[in-house]
């Protein structure tokens, strides 16, 4: 039997395209504000941005990236069962303040696209956040229901320009100290592990 080896031709691929930016990676992160409000920041990196793109052929925005938002307490969240799931479209912006959530409630995060079936993909998963209990009363000597709740997004831009100017927003001190009351908190690891 005679088999010959057939080339056909062959594309370099570029060492520029090899190179990972280190500032350049995916990142989905949820932070606690108050009781009831999420400080959300993420990054979709430019590498996966463009894998997604050549794969589904569609510009970003037609692809309706979201933010998901799930209420995992007393749950082992496998990305499907969750006591309340939340949505909205993806800000243009890369954070946002998210309000009107439940305080004592653990919450998780994905941010996905909507495929032509429209079903979620998620693409990033935060990390797990426990909001504090509110410490005090309302005048009646109770806490605000749960039907007063609802989820408001609001773009990092407008909170970070409403109000007076505050003298010193530029400053960021960072310190260690030994809280005095502790809060449960999920150290599990998710999006970026700075």
């Amino acid at each position: 039997m005679n088999s010959t080896l057939h080339r056909g031709k062959v594309s370099l691929i570029p060492i520029h395209s090899l190179s990972i930016d280190p500032i350049d990676r995916d990142t989905l992160h949820l932070l606690v504000q108050s009781p009831t409000v999420l400080f959300a920041y993420w990054r979709l990196s430019e590498r996966k941005r463009a894998m997604i793109l050549e794969h589904y052929e569609k510009d970003w925005q037609l692809l309706q990236p979201s933010l998901r938002i799930y209420d995992v307490t007393d749950l082992s969240f496998d990305g499907m069962h969750a006591n309340e799931i939340s949505a909205m479209v993806l800000p243009q912006d890369e954070c946002c303040f998210l309000s009107g959530f439940h305080p004592g409630k653990h919450y998780v995060a994905d941010l996905g696209i909507r495929n032509d079936q429209q079903q979620f993909i998620p693409l990033l998963r935060s990390n797990s956040v426990c909001l504090p209990w509110i410490a005090s009363m309302d005048e009646h000597g109770s806490t605000p229901t749960s039907a007063q709740y609802h989820i408001q997004f609001l773009p990092y831009d407008s909170i970070r320009h409403s109000g007076p100017s505050v003298p010193y927003e530029q400053f960021s001190a960072y310190s260690i100290y030994t809280p005095t009351t502790a809060y449960s908190v999920d150290t599990e690891s998710g999006g970026d592990t700075d």
